[in-house]
């Protein structure tokens, strides 16, 4: 299976649970480098070291430094059909 960003977007996005609008918008996020939602992606794909390490630089480059930013921030800079090289 060839997987790529936008697999990795959609999956963070509704671990995420983004809920309502504007202002009143509520998400789930840890906050801070340790991304777990990324993580558990990569266990569930089993993405090797090599690929895991290319695109978690990638989306910290991006502004991606927690889950929540990794859509508020990376999704808007990388193309959901690049694909995450295994």
């Amino acid at each position: 299976m060839t997987l790529t960003y936008g697999d990795l977007f959609d999956f963070i996005l509704e671990k995420c649970d983004f809920q309502g609008e504007g202002e009143d918008i509520t998400w789930k996020c840890s906050g801070g480098n340790n991304r777990p939602f990324l993580k558990e992606f990569f266990d569930k794909h089993n993405v090797d070291k090599e690929t895991r390490l290319k695109v978690e630089l990638e989306l910290y480059d991006t502004g991606g430094h927690c889950d929540c930013e990794i859509i508020w921030n990376s999704e808007r800079q990388i193309s959901r059909e690049k694909r995450l090289k295994m």
